[in-house]
């Protein structure tokens, strides 16, 4: 159960498994400033400890699943990402692929390790 003090939008993410535990933590991690508008790319990609293309990757699944909508603005010093959340978040196509993805990744993954356990397995009857 959800603490008390935290905002039931963000319990709803976290608690989301169609979600990666990654866009779990980003989303997080962005609701954390008041006004929206967290350090700039690369300053959250330094205090993650993650990559661009991760930070990315991550940040697109939170868009596909209607959570974030992005509004970048080009200044002088270059761009601004500006993040708002939507009170009724509205999935895209997007999501659903990113699903399966990953179902597929997951079963990829299962199939492998079980090659490889039956591989093993010869090995030590031979």
């Amino acid at each position: 159960m959800p603490h008390k003090m935290m905002n039931p939008q963000i319990a709803y993410v976290l608690h989301d498994n169609r979600l990666s535990i990654e866009a779990r933590m980003l989303y997080a991690y962005l609701c954390s400033f008041d006004d929206g508008a967290p350090p700039s790319t690369c300053q959250i990609i330094r205090q993650l400890g993650i990559g661009k293309t991760r930070f990315y990757r991550y940040r697109n699944e939170l868009e596909a699943f209607g959570l974030i909508e992005v509004e970048n603005t080009i200044t002088s010093g270059g761009g601004v990402a500006k993040y708002s959340f939507p009170d009724k978040p509205v999935p895209t196509a997007e999501a659903e692929e990113i699903l399966i993805n990953r179902l597929i990744n997951n079963n990829n993954k299962a199939m492998n390790f079980k090659k490889e356990r039956n591989d093993e397995n010869a090995g030590e009857h031979n």
